[in-house]
């Protein structure tokens, strides 16, 4: 197959090829990875680039990159190797390939790498694939990579720039163009476009900070909508109530907890502790000492009532690993995403589910949330247990809403009224970065009417 560039695509493309330095806002199924290899391609074949660094999660290294490049006849030239690799590093050294993969989390070894090639790059172009990964200014990761001899083409490619706020913006964009957009400082950056509360937790936008941002760095952002450009069907929502069983158990949980941090000055660690134990209890298991005790399966028979009334594949999204065991333990032919370790493994599992061979794949949002295309294999995702970041929710979703998808998707969420469930349900609809959610989640529990004084 050989691969021509759609309208968005070209678009994408022409700017790649104009500038050393690219911003991709670029929405779910508009098809970046193909516009980043094709426009690759065209500075290699043109003698203006040697190879590109290509920094993406894993999933995307090991699945998207090497698939798209053997997907299209002009790509499968191209020697793409993973630094992961004892064959890839070697490639490194010698400068022997024209695109590195390397996930986030091996920045750091790439120092000494580079050393063994007394300090010189054998790449002339760096690929940030989901850059919104570099989002914290104070990544030791990304701030490390930073001082490391930089190639002077960059190109950070994400469909959620800002899943959280604007404050997101800044290290992205720093790692980009070494600040020279929005500054070198974040603390600087933060003062000069947001306010805080006297206690300075809570920072917002001044009034004309979006604009300035954007027009900040309006030079280098190409900005590329899903909705304007693709004709994606429909995502439906829809909300699976449950019937939480051992109630009295839940709220005399969430009574001692409450007190537990009432007292404390609350952060998003302590919040995170608390609804984390409550999601627990709600979804069936409550972690303990040597390992987890089940409370009750109301989650796992609404999940068994779906799938025989169903009856079609089922990408299930899970947020603890008691849930993919109970899972696996209740329907033998599930098959979970986790277990597949190696490269060869996930594209195998990924082939087999887009062949409709996999009646219900299992997986968490950290490990299937991004880089995967599923859309083939099914059109319904069932949330076990919500996420409360509202950028894993995004991402995972659009696993299977994304372009290709040939039917409508249907998300059904398994929620337990009255219950935490409300509480990030509520959060995620907020649109507030991941601190902030759990925290006003927190808010939402404590002003539910299981008010833990009338338990």
């Amino acid at each position: 197959m050989k691969f021509t560039p759609s309208r968005p695509q070209q678009i994408l493309i022409d700017k790649m090829l104009s500038s050393n330095v690219v911003a991709g806002f670029v929405g779910t199924g508009i098809g970046k990875t193909a516009s980043a290899l094709y426009a690759l391609n065209e500075l290699l074949l043109n003698l203006e680039i040697r190879a590109a660094l290509i920094v993406a999660p894993l999933r995307v290294v090991n699945l998207t990159w090497p698939h798209e490049c053997q997907k299209f006849e002009q790509f499968k030239w191209l020697r793409v190797v993973s630094l992961r690799t004892e064959e890839g590093r070697k490639a490194f050294v010698e400068g022997s390939a024209q695109a590195y993969l390397v996930n986030f989390e091996m920045l750091p070894k790439l120092e000494r790498l580079i050393k063994q090639r007394k300090g010189s790059l054998p790449y002339d172009l760096e690929i940030f694939d989901e850059l919104h990964i570099a989002r914290s200014h104070s990544s030791k990761r990304i701030n490390g990579f930073r001082k490391l001899p930089r190639a002077t083409r960059r190109w950070g490619l994400t469909g959620t720039p800002a899943p959280n706020s604007l404050m997101d913006l800044f290290s992205q964009v720093r790692l980009l163009d070494d600040g020279a957009a929005l500054g070198k400082s974040f603390t600087q950056f933060q003062q000069r476009w947001f306010s805080s509360d006297w206690m300075g937790w809570q920072w917002t936008p001044k009034p004309f900070a979006k604009e300035q941002i954007h027009k900040a760095i309006a030079h280098m952002t190409v900005t590329l909508s899903s909705e304007e450009w693709l004709d994606i069907p429909d995502t439906f929502v829809i909300d699976d109530e449950i019937e939480l069983p051992e109630r009295e158990g839940y709220k005399k949980l969430k009574r001692e907890l409450l007190l537990e941090i009432k007292d404390q000055t609350i952060t998003a660690a302590n919040a995170a502790v608390l609804i984390g134990k409550l999601q627990q209890y709600v979804s069936g298991a409550v972690y303990t000492e040597d390992g987890y005790e089940v409370i009750h399966n109301a989650k796992l028979d609404a999940l068994e009532k779906l799938y025989k009334r169903l009856k079609k594949p089922l990408f299930v999204a899970c947020h603890f690993r008691s849930e993919q065991a109970r899972i696996k333990d209740r329907f033998p032919e599930a098959v979970l995403f986790e277990e597949a370790k190696t490269a060869e493994e996930q594209q195998a599992l990924v082939a087999k589910w887009n062949a409709k061979k996999i009646p219900m794949l299992v997986a968490s949002p950290d490990s299937a949330g991004t880089g995967l295309n599923l859309q083939d294999g099914g059109d319904t995702i069932v949330w076990f247990t919500l996420t409360y970041s509202r950028l894993k929710y995004i991402q995972t979703n659009a696993r299977l809403a994304r372009r290709g998808q040939q039917n409508v998707t249907t998300v059904y969420r398994l929620l337990c009224p009255n219950t935490v469930d409300d509480a990030v349900t509520e959060a995620l609809r907020c649109k507030e970065t991941e601190e902030r959610s759990l925290l006003s989640a927190l808010r939402i529990l404590e002003s539910q009417k299981l008010d833990f004084l009338s338990i």
